[in-house]
């Protein structure tokens, strides 16, 4: 801010409930924030997700709240869960059954011909790409663009969501939300494991 005239300026917090997510570890940027946002010309906190009224922070209450109503127009999003102590396995399943026959039927009796992996860990990632056999023509790798996910990723890109998709598209949390993706027939399989913190994944809240 000191190198701006906040009162020239608006200022647009897009999924705003990641400040509630962030603040155990971002807490000076976020302080930063809600020290500052009356500071400018507007301000608008905005979610798909926003925070419950319960754990809202208190120097938002006296904040007017406009929810968007889109309606019935969309389509509603079916979500099936499935539960089971080997996540990995699940998926390597889910894969080789696409290998097989070139795609999967869902239950509504789509044939799906991409797969999109929401797994929040570049290590489990490599491990399904070598138990399936996955080459880095078949995949999209969506994660942090590090020297260490370098390493772990021989032989594999690293790519972003505007690359071109392909057949498995693997997304780690750097995309989890903020971007989006496009496919007439992708299924979305979100995965996430109870033995891993970063692994944890909820669909209501990480990826909306």
């Amino acid at each position: 801010m000191e190198y701006i005239q906040p009162k020239d300026n608006r200022l647009l917090i897009d999924e705003y409930h990641c400040l509630l997510k962030a603040y155990s570890y971002r807490q000076k940027a976020i302080d930063g924030v809600l020290d500052n946002f009356r500071q400018f010309k507007s301000f608008c906190f905005m979610s798909a997700t926003p925070i419950l009224p319960s754990f809202k922070p208190s120097c938002l209450e006296d904040v007017p709240e406009i929810q968007a109503d889109w309606g019935d127009s969309q389509e509603k999003m079916n979500v099936e869960l499935q539960q089971t102590n080997k996540p990995y396995s699940l998926a390597a399943n889910i894969i080789n059954a696409y290998k097989r026959d070139g795609f999967i039927t869902s239950k509504e009796g789509v044939k799906s011909y991409e797969a999109f992996f929401f797994i929040n860990s570049v290590t489990d990632i490599v491990n399904i790409l070598k138990y399936c056999n996955l080459s880095k023509d078949d995949v999209r790798i969506i994660c942090a663009n590090t020297p260490e996910n370098h390493e772990k990723l021989t032989g594999y890109d690293i790519s972003n969501s505007r690359s071109p998709k392909k057949k498995f598209n693997f997304i780690t949390s750097k995309s989890f939300e903020g971007a989006d993706y496009y496919s007439e027939t992708g299924l979305c399989f979100v995965v996430s494991s109870a033995s891993n913190p970063y692994t944890l994944a909820s669909i209501d809240t990480d990826i909306p």
